[in-house]
């Protein structure tokens, strides 16, 4: 196949950040596991949807776009590939990752530690999906990688109860404002 260098190369890295967003969020008083775990899954989802979109093309240069910067050309960002690949909107697995992209774009502004709660379910489905479609489209099994149940995401973060009166004291209106929409 033209381009099977290219689709192993984007596959090796995106399975290193795959380990690496589980990693972040596992380790223990790791104080940064939402914002890490959200960058690292959506830069391994971006990674293997090049090597979808090359596998389905055959074409190594259709994952790089029109733009330049500076001397070098750009690859398509993360949301030219979910589009690509994933060509129904409502697709459920579509859905999770463009919610974990577009919470890793607001993490630098807007990462809430009491909302982990509720983190914790998207990213839950967000690696199986990627398992899943690891396996589906490359025929690679990660549990042959890797020893999984050391891979496994938790939080003790049960059921808590977001109180918007009690985060008020605490951030300011913008903030309340994404925890409400969130």
């Amino acid at each position: 196949m033209r381009g099977a260098r290219s689709v192993k190369q984007l596959l090796e890295h995106s399975k290193r950040s795959f380990i690496a967003a589980i990693d972040t969020y596992n380790r223990i008083g790791s104080v940064c596991r939402v914002e890490g775990f959200a960058y690292y899954i959506t830069n391994a989802w971006e990674l293997m949807l090049k090597a979808r979109m090359i596998q389905l093309t055959g074409d190594p240069q259709f994952i790089y776009s029109k733009r330049v910067r500076g001397d070098r050309q750009e690859t398509k960002t993360i949301d030219e590939c979910i589009q690509y690949v994933f060509q129904n909107e409502i697709d459920p697995v579509r859905k999770n990752v463009e919610w974990i992209s577009e919470l890793r774009n607001q993490a630098v502004h807007y990462m809430i530690s009491e909302l982990e709660s509720i983190y914790i379910s998207y990213f839950q489905s967000c690696a199986l999906n990627y398992t899943k479609c690891l396996y589906d489209w490359f025929e690679i099994d990660l549990n042959n990688e890797y020893d999984f149940p050391i891979l496994s995401l938790f939080t003790l973060a049960k059921d808590k109860v977001i109180s918007i009166k009690a985060l008020k004291g605490k951030y300011d209106k913008s903030i309340i404002d994404f925890v409400i929409d969130q």
